[in-house]
């Protein structure tokens, strides 16, 4: 329902298969989507370069609750697991090449996501961020 903003299974259904390879309802009413495997690397088509357009790192640290495990969350396109240990290394290497914006009220940022992962570091609320996806 949260995801994708209805309560009617048929409708979620089709929301959901317009993003995605595959769906299947689960004995607890949730939805499970599974993606076509999606290259980590890309090309900007506007300036050739090759650039890391992954969530991989998100997904992994990030999904963590009843629902979801990192071990299960994300896999190889052939279903195996993530290595940990390689994991590790993906975050520490986006760590080190992290910027962090020292916000003041009223601030604006832009960021082109074929050229920078966004993210955000944990936060002691209230903290209002209001975002908008263009093209």
């Amino acid at each position: 329902q949260s995801t994708y903003g209805t309560p009617d299974k048929d409708e979620a259904e089709k929301k959901a298969l317009e993003l995605v390879e595959s769906i299947e309802w689960l004995e607890d009413g949730c939805l499970k989507t599974v993606t076509r495997v999606l290259p980590a690397i890309r090309e900007d088509p506007r300036t050739g370069k090759e650039m890391w357009f992954n969530s991989v790192i998100a997904v992994y640290r990030g999904w963590k609750d009843s629902r979801n495990s990192p071990e299960t969350s994300i896999t190889f396109g052939d279903g195996s697991p993530m290595d940990p240990k390689v994991m590790d290394v993906l975050e520490n290497v986006l760590n080190e090449l992290a910027v962090d914006f020292i916000w003041k009220k009223g601030d604006v940022v832009m960021v082109d996501n074929r050229q920078a992962l966004h993210g955000r570091r944990s936060f002691v609320p209230p903290r209002r961020i209001l975002a908008s996806l263009c093209k």
